[in-house]
Protein backbone atom coordinates (compact mmCIF):
# COMPACT_ATOMS: atom_id res chain seq x y z
CA UNK A 1 0.00 0.00 0.00
CA UNK A 2 1.37 3.31 -1.26
CA UNK A 3 0.85 6.31 0.65
CA UNK A 4 2.65 8.53 -0.76
CA UNK A 5 3.79 9.15 -4.87
CA UNK A 6 7.49 8.87 -4.98
CA UNK A 7 7.58 11.23 -7.69
CA UNK A 8 6.08 14.15 -5.77
CA UNK A 9 8.54 13.63 -2.76
CA UNK A 10 11.70 12.94 -4.62
CA UNK A 11 13.04 16.23 -3.40
CA UNK A 12 11.72 15.85 0.08
CA UNK A 13 14.76 16.85 3.23
CA UNK A 14 15.36 14.03 5.30
CA UNK A 15 13.77 16.03 8.30
CA UNK A 16 10.33 15.74 5.79
CA UNK A 17 11.28 11.82 5.32
CA UNK A 18 11.52 11.21 9.34
CA UNK A 19 8.12 13.36 9.72
CA UNK A 20 6.15 11.13 7.48
CA UNK A 21 7.46 8.05 9.15
CA UNK A 22 6.36 9.39 12.37
CA UNK A 23 2.93 10.84 11.80
CA UNK A 24 2.26 6.88 10.42
CA UNK A 25 3.57 5.24 13.79
CA UNK A 26 2.60 7.70 16.28
CA UNK A 27 -0.85 8.80 14.80
CA UNK A 28 -2.18 5.49 13.31
CA UNK A 29 -1.80 2.41 15.99
CA UNK A 30 -2.67 -0.34 13.09
CA UNK A 31 0.67 0.37 11.32
CA UNK A 32 3.06 -0.83 14.24
CA UNK A 33 1.95 -4.14 13.20
CA UNK A 34 3.10 -3.26 9.78
CA UNK A 35 7.12 -4.58 8.47
CA UNK A 36 9.70 -2.09 8.57
CA UNK A 37 9.95 -2.84 5.08
CA UNK A 38 5.65 -2.26 4.29
CA UNK A 39 6.09 1.01 5.96
CA UNK A 40 9.16 2.37 4.10
CA UNK A 41 7.26 1.68 1.00
CA UNK A 42 4.16 3.69 1.96
CA UNK A 43 6.58 6.43 2.75
CA UNK A 44 8.40 6.05 0.24
CA UNK A 45 11.74 6.08 2.72
CA UNK A 46 14.38 3.21 3.04
CA UNK A 47 13.51 0.58 5.57
CA UNK A 48 16.54 1.02 7.92
CA UNK A 49 15.08 4.77 8.55
CA UNK A 50 12.32 3.26 9.62
CA UNK A 51 13.83 1.11 11.83
CA UNK A 52 16.04 3.67 13.45
CA UNK A 53 12.76 5.73 13.53
CA UNK A 54 10.89 2.71 15.50
CA UNK A 55 13.83 2.48 18.04
CA UNK A 56 13.46 6.27 18.68
CA UNK A 57 9.84 6.64 19.28
CA UNK A 58 10.60 3.34 21.46
CA UNK A 59 13.08 4.99 23.90
CA UNK A 60 11.96 8.67 23.87
CA UNK A 61 8.13 7.76 23.94
CA UNK A 62 7.91 4.05 25.27
CA UNK A 63 6.10 2.98 21.88
CA UNK A 64 6.28 -0.83 22.05
CA UNK A 65 6.56 -2.49 18.46
CA UNK A 66 5.28 -5.70 17.79
CA UNK A 67 7.65 -8.60 17.56
CA UNK A 68 5.93 -10.12 15.11
CA UNK A 69 5.03 -8.27 11.68
CA UNK A 70 2.36 -8.01 9.36
CA UNK A 71 3.33 -7.70 5.24
CA UNK A 72 0.92 -6.49 2.49
CA UNK A 73 -0.39 -9.25 2.55
CA UNK A 74 -1.30 -10.17 5.90
CA UNK A 75 1.62 -12.71 6.69
CA UNK A 76 3.23 -12.58 10.09
CA UNK A 77 6.81 -12.36 9.88
CA UNK A 78 9.55 -13.49 12.02
CA UNK A 79 11.55 -9.90 13.52
CA UNK A 80 14.14 -9.69 16.07
CA UNK A 81 13.10 -9.31 20.11
CA UNK A 82 13.88 -5.51 21.00
CA UNK A 83 13.80 -6.77 24.12
CA UNK A 84 16.51 -9.36 23.60
CA UNK A 85 17.81 -9.04 20.13
CA UNK A 86 16.82 -12.72 19.45
CA UNK A 87 15.49 -14.26 16.56
CA UNK A 88 11.66 -15.17 17.23
CA UNK A 89 9.38 -16.71 15.06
Amino acid sequence: MKLYDRRVLHNDTNEEKRKRVKHLLIEHLDWREWSDNEISKACCVSPPLVAKIKKQLSKEFGIIFPTLRMCYDARITARECQCCDKETA
